[in-house]
This record gives C-alpha cells, sequence and structure tokens, in this order.
C-alpha cells in the first residue's frame, strides 16, 4: 500500500478508438506497464468506462503495441514499459470543488498493430 506522503500521479489511459479514457491515481514510483496492467484486470461497474477497459484489454493481447505518451500541447511521445509514472508525468493545474490544485498528470494512449506480411 502507498504511503501517505508519496506522491500520486493522475493517469488517464485510453485508445486511439475511443473518445472516452479511464482515469485514476497511481504511486508516482508505478511503472507504465504495472499501471496497464492495474487497469486491465479492473472491472469498472459503469457500462461506458468497462467499455474502455475492454479495448484497452484487447490492444495489450497483440503481438505488438505502442504506449504512448500525450503531452501538454498534444505532442506525442513514446513511453517505455519500465518507467516510473513520476518521471513522465507533468504538473498541471486542475480545478476541484476546494478550488485549483497542482497535479502531476500522465495522459498514455495505447496503440496496436496488426502483423503485416503474415498469412496462415
Amino acid at each position: 500500500m502507498a504511503k501517505d506522503t508519496e506522491p500520486q500521479v493522475l493517469v488517464s489511459l485510453g485508445t486511439p478508438l475511443l473518445a472516452r479514457a479511464t482515469r485514476g491515481f497511481f504511486p508516482a514510483q508505478t511503472t507504465v506497464a504495472e499501471c496497464i496492467r492495474e487497469v486491465s484486470r479492473a472491472d469498472p461497474p459503469d457500462p461506458a468506462e468497462r467499455r474502455v477497459v475492454q479495448q484497452i484489454r484487447r490492444e495489450v493481447e497483440g503481438v505488438r503495441f505502442d504506449i504512448l505518451l500525450v503531452m501538454q500541447g498534444g505532442k506525442i511521445e513514446k513511453a517505455r514499459p519500465d518507467q516510473k509514472l513520476g518521471e513522465i508525468a507533468t504538473p498541471r493545474d486542475l480545478q476541484t470543488p476546494g478550488g485549483p490544485v497542482k497535479q502531476l498528470v500522465a495522459q498514455l494512449e495505447l496503440q496496436s498493430y496488426a502483423p503485416v506480411g503474415e498469412r496462415p
């Protein structure tokens, strides 16, 4: 279990196929692969959230997929599975009911690729 003082990263994880993403807080020391694995195991009660998680599972089932880090301003970079969320997250100003707060945020998208040139 994470210590209360450990920084938390708000992760938005989705795929280019869906307009929605799933969101959750993870300890900054969590790797990208651990985050994806944990989200893939989730069973959300909300039907829309469930569709997102099901698509994430399909994306990572394939032989090849990329993990894309969407930066503020729309720039996209590849992320590695062994990177820690705290290394790739950026501080952003978020509005909360208690007022604005600075929060570490990582927006990730999974993109799978079909094998090319292979036939059974």
